[in-house]
């Protein structure tokens, strides 16, 4: 661990995440970096947000579904590298519960798929090929492995717009 990390992270950065909420008008954002469940639920930031940057890429220790609820997002966007390529070889994110648990805050399945991994299979470059699974999704859940770069516009009206 670099020297210039606060002693609280202890071993992972992750724990040390800065999170960011930005309100204009109507329109909310909370971006909550690479937090993981625990860290998120420590955020003095519950009121409810219009769009939720789920934490830690999706993974297992990700937005707990009770955080998510709390803070009743119209529109989650995930961060996360596609299935074998990159840093994804060995961290497998998003995780099928995680994206199962935000397509429920989300109100439920819509007409597109994400590909997950499962939370019980072991996540290793040499083995994690095979274990990914297409799982239905909410047409409110934005994944960047997916969907590519998410570029959204407000008017401040509480809405968000795919460009």
């Amino acid at each position: 661990m670099p020297q210039q990390w606060y002693p609280e992270c202890g071993s992972s950065a992750n724990v040390c995440s800065i999170a960011l909420r930005i309100d204009y008008c109507a329109s909310s954002i909370l971006f909550t970096g690479d937090a993981e469940a625990l860290e998120e639920a420590d955020l003095t930031i519950n009121a409810p947000v219009t769009l939720l940057q789920v934490g830690h890429h999706g993974s297992k220790t990700s937005s707990s579904p009770g955080a998510a609820r709390t803070r009743e997002p119209e529109v989650c966007r995930h961060l996360g590298r596609p299935a074998g390529e990159g840093t994804n070889l060995t961290y497998c994110h998003p995780r099928k519960e995680t994206v199962d648990a935000m397509t429920a805050v989300l109100g439920g399945v819509g007409s597109g798929v994400i590909h997950t991994f499962p939370s019980t299979a072991s996540c290793s470059a040499s083995t994690s090929a095979a274990r990914w699974v297409d799982e239905p999704a909410s047409d409110r859940l934005w994944v960047t492995a997916r969907d590519g770069d998410v570029v959204l516009t407000t008017t401040g009206d509480g809405t968000f717009l795919r460009e």
